[in-house]
């Protein structure tokens, strides 16, 4: 082979080389912006799930017939024998979310939230919230949910009779009839108390014996948003997490035993939208409410709103997990509360925020307790 064919060769050969390179860099960079966009699909569909079964179960106490009025469940203020038989060790309370203690407890509100707080100013209406782990941002929105997690007490030996289950001491409990129900910390002697004393709640089975009502572990819900998804030192999140780029993340605080304790759930979550539906009337003049929303509101003003909510509209804006280099997200706007408030844009000035790829994930739930009830 003479030197010519060889520097010819060789010039061919770098050529396929370089086009097999820039072949390989384009398929690796395509696969990670595929990687990351289902990521971030993964995390919208986990946030509207753990949000959406709150919603559906809000306001479920086991068979009763309302969250309010009449046939409310009621809270026994004092077991048989004088001892204190619900509580809450840690709660979330105080004089601007009252009440102070118990406030986990108010079964007459399943579903409520707020609007507009900020790092300075949570604290002090959601306790349980630290200063830190709260993103704060304009019209940052909080949603509460009451009730029960939809899962029976097993009745492990005698059918209809609940004095053998298995409750945990630490947990509470819902047991409710269509006329009435109590909430009650965990324990075999507790519930077996409250049986003798004729405080539990029974319900006829379908051959017309009258046995125990069902059981459910009660649970209450604060969905928000905090600025990191690993504190370095908890719980408190800081500026360094998350190797210096802390990742905002969908949280909850939740009853663990009787103590309001944050879980965080999906990270990646920067904004999240919520539009409520709410029943007022319904064209029939005989009837006053049908199960339907008339009309949708940012922030329901009153109780008596709140108790009229029968679907929200969630949105929650997915980020992906690092900057990419070459993306710019600066001319995008995200609108997550259909035209209610401002939509949200990356902020320029802020390092790498509109280097971040970003996707609104959507659904709208119906809050079936409340819904099924005031359509009767």
């Amino acid at each position: 082979m003479s030197l010519v064919e060889l520097l010819v060769g060789m010039t061919i050969g770098l050529f396929l080389t370089l086009g097999l390179l820039v072949m390989m860099s384009g398929t690796s960079r395509g696969f990670k912006v595929q990687d990351e966009f289902a990521r971030m699909q993964e995390g919208g569909m986990e946030a509207l799930r753990y949000i959406g079964d709150s919603l559906r179960l809000a306001g479920f106490y086991g068979w009763n017939g309302s969250p309010d009025g009449g046939t409310s469940v009621a809270l026994p203020a004092l077991a048989p024998g004088g001892g204190q038989e619900v509580d809450t060790l840690a709660d979330c309370g105080s004089g601007t979310n009252p009440p102070a203690t118990n406030w986990a407890l108010q079964v007459g509100q399943p579903l409520s939230g707020r609007i507009g707080l900020t790092s300075a100013t949570v604290n002090a209406t959601f306790p349980c919230i630290l200063t830190q782990n709260f993103l704060d941002y304009p019209n940052h929105q909080i949603l509460v949910t009451r009730g029960s997690n939809g899962s029976k007490v097993s009745d492990p030996v005698t059918p209809g009779d609940l004095s053998d289950a298995a409750f945990d001491n630490d947990r509470l409990y819902a047991q409710a009839d269509p006329a009435r129900g109590l909430i009650f910390r965990g324990g075999a002697a507790r519930f077996t108390a409250l049986k003798a004393a004729g405080e539990s709640a029974r319900v006829t089975n379908a051959s017309g014996t009258l046995v125990d009502a069902p059981i459910f572990e009660y649970q209450a819900h604060v969905y928000y948003l905090r600025p990191c998804s690993r504190a370095a030192s908890p719980p408190a999140c800081a500026a360094t997490d998350d190797g210096g780029l802390p990742i905002p993340t969908l949280v909850r605080q939740q009853l663990v035993g009787r103590t309001m304790t944050e879980l965080a759930l999906v990270p990646g979550v920067e904004r999240i939208g919520l539009v409520y539906g709410i029943d007022n009337v319904n064209n029939d003049p005989t009837r006053t409410w049908d199960g339907i929303p008339d009309t949708y509101v940012l922030d329901p003003a009153t109780p008596a709103e709140w108790s009229r909510v029968v679907t929200v509209r969630v949105s929650v804006l997915v980020r992906s997990s690092s900057p990419h280099i070459g993306h710019d997200d600066s001319g995008r706007q995200y609108d997550l509360t259909s035209g209610l408030s401002m939509p949200f844009a990356c902020s320029p000035q802020v390092v790498n925020d509109c280097a971040y790829r970003r996707h609104v994930f959507q659904q709208t739930f119906q809050v079936r307790n409340i819904a099924m009830r005031r359509a009767g």
